[in-house]
């Protein structure tokens, strides 16, 4: 599937850009997940004597969180089936910072469905251990997550995440593009810890690629079952000339169907060293990393 470009109108200056990645760890905001799952809601995946099960181990383990107006969605008050855009399941997250939650994606407003709205990103709950993660794209295949960062001109950046695929079914693939706004380009990765499932440490590509060992059963309830089945990558990415601004998203290359898949955590970009540089006329350093 192909990579939908994030809106044009995004912020392209460096005014209030954070200088490397916020919140790669998805732990903001905290305390919307878990949440308790409409019964309308899991009357289309199972019988009732499964909803506990499905309760715990998938349906109340996953939201959406939009940047731009602050707001989640709540599935305890949200059917879904035969809804479109417009219906009450957006609630405001109180007390929301958007520069702490940082994370924006590419996908639009449309009447699909409740969950089809603009910038929302999915995060994730693993049902075993509590953490919290990414899925890249929402509801909208072809879409991202991304962040726009402030960067100086020829520093270097290193870049690391941890990847896993949703479960056995599909070795999910991604890429991880990096560039000015609209000019991304696939940068290369090399595994640096394995999980056991057969990957080798060491191999590098432009485009990452975890298998996984929690089976898919076909109710999914193993989807949220991630403990020892991430892997990490590590890259580099030098800042060309005048680009002073550099998003950060990914591409998906392949997943087991279009909105399913490619789970992202502890995603870091960051200069990795002090530069030297002409400043009108003088010369400077790079800033180091703001925590």
């Amino acid at each position: 599937m192909g990579l939908a470009a994030a809106p044009a109108n995004a912020d392209t200056t460096t005014n209030d850009l954070p200088d490397h990645i916020v919140n790669g760890d998805f732990e903001y905001p905290k305390g919307l997940l878990p949440h308790s799952v409409n019964k309308t809601f899991l009357q289309q995946f199972a019988q009732p004597s499964a909803y506990p099960e499905w309760e715990a181990a998938w349906g109340g383990n996953f939201t959406y969180i939009t940047r731009y107006d602050g707001t989640y969605f709540d599935q305890s008050n949200c059917p879904m089936a035969g809804l479109t855009y417009g219906t009450p399941c957006w609630k405001t997250i109180s007390g929301f910072d958007a520069s702490k939650f940082a994370w924006d994606s590419s996908q639009t407003t449309d009447t699909t469905g409740p969950e089809h709205k603009k910038g929302a990103v999915e995060i994730q709950q693993d049902s075993q251990t509590g953490n919290i993660y990414a899925e890249i794209v929402a509801v909208q295949p072809g879409r991202s997550i991304y962040q726009d960062i402030a960067t100086i001109p020829g520093a270097v950046y290193t870049v690391s995440l941890k990847h896993a695929s949703l479960n056995d079914s599909n070795i999910d693939k991604l890429s991880v593009m990096i560039g000015a706004p609209g000019k991304e380009q696939p940068v290369e990765m090399t595994r640096e810890t394995t999980n056991g499932n057969g990957d080798k440490i060491g191999e590098t590509s432009t485009v990452i690629a975890t298998k996984v060992s929690n089976t898919y059963d076909g109710n999914r309830d193993n989807d949220r079952k991630h403990s020892g089945q991430w892997e990490t990558y590590t890259g580099a990415y030098t800042i060309p000339a005048g680009q002073t601004v550099t998003r950060f998203t990914f591409k998906s290359v392949g997943s087991a169907d279009t909105n399913h898949g490619n789970l992202v955590d502890d995603i870091r970009f960051e200069i990795s060293y002090p530069l030297h540089y002409d400043l009108k006329g003088g010369t400077g350093t790079a800033p180091q990393q703001h925590n």
